[in-house]
């Protein structure tokens, strides 16, 4: 039976995360390649996700900067409000 392909469960998870996960789920009977393999994957985690959060911070500060996205955002937020408000007063 073929193994089903893992998918990132985070957004910031790349490929090669994914490899260095299976590769160390592959060799848990060799003690030491396996810590080594959880060191580099913690690692690479770590910058993966500061730089994703990164990238979103920068997206946002450009964005809050940018007055018609500003006006975008404050009619998206009214129109969730909006529904918010509908959904409780059906209940």
């Amino acid at each position: 039976m073929p193994r089903v392909t893992k998918q990132a469960t985070q957004e910031w998870m790349t490929p090669e995360i994914l490899d260095l996960m299976e590769e160390r789920r592959k060799c848990k009977k060799n003690t030491q390649q396996y810590k080594q393999l959880v060191r580099i994957i913690r690692n690479k985690c770590l910058e993966a996700k500061e730089s994703f959060y990164s990238r979103q911070c920068e997206e946002l500060e450009r964005y809050s900067k940018d007055p018609i996205h500003r006006q975008c955002m404050t009619k998206y937020e009214k129109s969730q409000a909006d529904k918010k408000e509908a959904r409780l007063l059906t209940v």
